[in-house]
Formats: C-alpha cells, sequence, structure tokens
C-alpha cells in the first residue's frame, strides 16, 4: 500500500525577495496545477480574454527543473511528452514575444505544483512579482482522471488500483511525472515552498469542486485576483478535458476511421466538424466510474494531507474528508 508522505515543516511567513533582476519578458501569472483539476478549462478561457496573453505551448514547464538539469523519461509516450519541455531561458522568452502592450502574460504548467521544491524557488527568482493560481481536486479523483487520459491513450494497461501499485516501480525505472497518479495528490507538501515565498496576496487556490457548481463565478474570482474586467456568463467556456475512454477495442479502432480528419477539416465548416466529433464520441467513448472500494482504499493514504491541507488554507474540503 501506497503511504503518506513524512509529515513536513509548519508553514512559515514568505521571506523577502532578494535576487537578481527578472527576465524583462517572465510571466505575470502562472496556473501551476493540479493536473486534471480544470487548468485546461482555466487556461482556455482566459486565453479568450482580450486583456490576456497565454502562451501557445499550454505548458511549458519551464521552471520544473533548473536549467542545467539533464533529464530523461522512459515511459510509454514520454518522448512526446518531453517535446512540449522548454528549457532554454531565451525559448521561454519567446513563448511571450507575441504579447501586445498592455496584455497580461501568463502560462500553465501543471507540473509546478509536483515540482514544487524547485519550481517555487525559481518562480520566485526569476518572476518574483507573479501571481500563483492554484486549482486543487480530490487526490483520489484527480488520480483516477490521470489514470483515465492514459487509459483513453492506449497507454496505460494496469487496471487503476494495480496502476497506483506499480508507481514506486515506474519512478524507479524513470517515468515521467505524468505517471506519478498518487504522488501528484498530496497538495499540503507541495504547496509548502509557494506559502513559503510568496505573499499570500499573491496566491489564489481554488477548488475542482468550485468549478462544477459555478464556472462562471470561478473564473470571476480569477479575474478579480489577476485585476481583470469581468467575464460575461454566455462568454465562459464549457469543460471538455474530462478523460473519456473508448468503449472497447472494437470502439478505439472506429475512432481512428471515424474521427474528423484533415481533410475533412479542409473541407466541412467549423460547426459540422463540431457536430460530428460529438456524435463519434457519443457512440465511442465513455466515462467509467470509480470503483467505491477503490476510491475508499486510496482516500485513507491521502487522508493526513488532506487534513493538513485543510488546516494550512481557507479550501473546503469536507467533501474529501467525509
Amino acid at each position: 500500500m501506497l503511504d503518506s508522505p513524512a509529515a513536513v515543516e509548519r508553514i512559515r511567513p514568505p521571506a523577502p525577495f532578494v535576487g537578481a533582476t527578472p527576465p524583462a519578458m517572465s510571466p505575470d501569472f502562472i496556473i501551476i496545477g493540479a493536473p486534471k483539476a480544470g487548468t485546461t478549462w482555466l487556461y482556455r478561457n482566459l486565453a479568450s480574454h482580450p486583456d490576456v496573453f497565454l502562451t501557445p505551448n499550454k505548458e511549458p514547464r519551464y521552471y520544473s527543473v533548473e536549467e542545467e538539469t539533464e533529464i530523461s523519461f522512459r515511459g510509454p509516450g514520454d518522448g512526446l511528452w518531453m517535446s512540449h519541455f522548454v528549457r532554454s531561458e531565451a525559448e521561454y522568452e519567446a513563448l511571450f514575444a507575441a504579447a501586445r502592450a498592455g496584455q497580461l502574460r501568463g502560462e500553465a504548467s501543471s507540473d509546478y505544483l509536483y515540482r514544487s521544491a524547485v519550481s517555487a524557488k525559481r518562480i520566485r527568482r526569476e518572476a518574483p512579482d507573479a501571481r500563483i493560481v492554484v486549482l486543487l481536486r480530490d487526490p483520489v479523483h484527480r488520480a483516477y482522471s490521470n489514470w483515465l487520459h492514459h487509459m483513453r491513450d492506449a497507454r496505460e494497461t494496469l487496471p487503476f488500483a494495480a496502476a497506483m501499485e506499480a508507481e514506486p516501480m515506474r519512478i524507479e525505472f524513470g517515468w515521467a511525472w505524468w505517471w506519478h497518479y498518487a504522488g501528484r495528490g498530496f497538495y499540503a507538501r507541495q504547496l509548502e515552498p509557494f506559502l513559503n515565498r510568496f505573499p499570500v496576496e499573491q496566491i489564489l487556490l481554488l477548488t475542482y469542486d468550485e468549478l462544477r457548481r459555478d464556472p462562471v463565478a470561478l473564473l470571476g474570482r480569477v479575474c478579480s485576483f489577476l485585476e481583470l474586467p469581468q467575464v460575461a456568463g454566455e462568454q465562459v467556456a464549457e469543460r471538455r478535458n474530462e478523460s473519456f475512454v473508448p468503449r472497447s477495442p472494437v470502439h478505439r479502432a472506429a475512432r481512428g476511421v471515424l474521427k474528423p480528419n484533415a481533410a475533412a477539416r479542409a473541407v466541412l465548416p467549423q460547426q459540422l466538424r463540431t457536430a460530428l466529433r460529438h456524435r463519434v464520441n457519443r457512440a465511442t467513448l465513455h466515462r467509467p466510474r470509480i470503483a467505491r472500494e477503490d476510491y475508499r482504499r486510496f482516500r485513507r493514504v491521502f487522508a493526513a494531507d488532506a487534513r493538513r491541507l485543510a488546516g494550512m488554507t481557507d479550501l473546503d474540503l469536507s467533501g474529501w474528508l467525509e
């Protein structure tokens, strides 16, 4: 059974910033995670705001490791995952080159929360005034959604519980962070480096539960935090990045044949392509629910960390703890 990490030190007040002059093109705000908690939805909605510029590469992961650190991952499909990784300062600054004067510059790398031991230090050093947005989700449901995502892409071969148990071995073999289903769910430990280094008014903590209840209100909170004009309710995009999987191997093969391809995009209007995509998805995909026994089992793994998170923030985590 996976165990919760050891207790960490009590949160300390952030130290005053002391460091080199930040790069001229450093971001004004950063969405740091967690993955499968609404970060893609938030990225899309903010990207459509006229006063915001978000990097076209949604997850550059630039601050996840020190610039000179060599990294290599060996899990299934990790090469494609690595291809989006931005390593040099020049390459990172180039991501913001198209921003117009007056626009807030931002990015959304959900690895920053998990890699906070490095990323919080780097962001504080290189973008000390950046506002930090955090979206958190019930850690068991987050892990299950992460697993579903890999099942959808035919990268995962193990049942959910077995994949959770295999995590230490996969980490030892060098699989990328995206495979760390359980490890990414210990939010109290991961938030600590940010809470130690940044003033509380520079960090906005949100939950996926809030997003599901009222996405318009949640986006309004983000706009207020970033001092942006509010977005009209009818302009708020629906959530589209949920992890559905093929109903069977036959349905998986059918999706390859039926989904709109490059030729269809060149010929069919957008509205018709969208309708076709929804029809294909309804016919071939479904969203299986986590088994109740698996949820109860793994909730115990995260219980101590969730209670600590509730004590060190003002988040309502009653749904995770009941």
